[in-house]
């Protein structure tokens, strides 16, 4: 508001009337063109919000198992033997990575969601084998999200 109560005292300072009416029309087009600007992002956000997205399994999927492996990760680091969890805490980094960008994009319905998906199966399924060694629960929560998000990936890659 302030920026237009500026551009509207250099209007009447430079050419015009001094009455106020050329502030007045350039106030009403940039309310009107404000007021429609915002009616078109209502109307698109409306209908993103009520329109499901294609990828809402596969999103959830990668949300859960990016969780499992943060809890897995976080479980193993207080593990007594931890160098011998290594390879698990760091797939568990890498997949929850990952998973968090797939749903991202997914959620996004970018172009490239389906590249992320790949990429995605291919870590979850890593770790998935890698916990699934360990008899850790926390180890086999993580190994059986994996299995399921990479399922998940798959199915929408195909």
């Amino acid at each position: 508001m302030t920026t237009l109560l500026a551009f509207e005292g250099a209007l009447e300072g430079e050419g015009g009337r001094g009455d106020g009416t050329a502030s007045h029309r350039l106030q009403s087009n940039v309310t009107v063109f404000s007021n429609s600007l915002f009616s078109d992002i209502s109307i698109q956000w409306r209908t993103a919000m009520n329109t499901p997205n294609p990828y809402q399994s596969c999103i959830d999927a990668c949300n859960s198992c990016a969780a499992a492996c943060n809890a897995c990760m976080a479980a193993c680091l207080k593990e007594d033997d931890v160098k011998m969890l290594g390879r698990c805490i760091a797939l568990d980094v890498d997949c929850a990575a990952i998973c968090g960008l797939a749903a991202d994009a997914m959620a996004r319905e970018s172009e490239m969601a389906r590249h992320f998906c790949r990429i995605c199966s291919e870590v979850c399924l890593a770790c998935a084998n890698e916990c699934g060694q360990h008899s850790h629960t926390h180890c086999k929560r993580c190994a059986d999200e994996c299995k399921q998000c990479a399922k998940h990936c798959l199915e929408m890659i195909n």
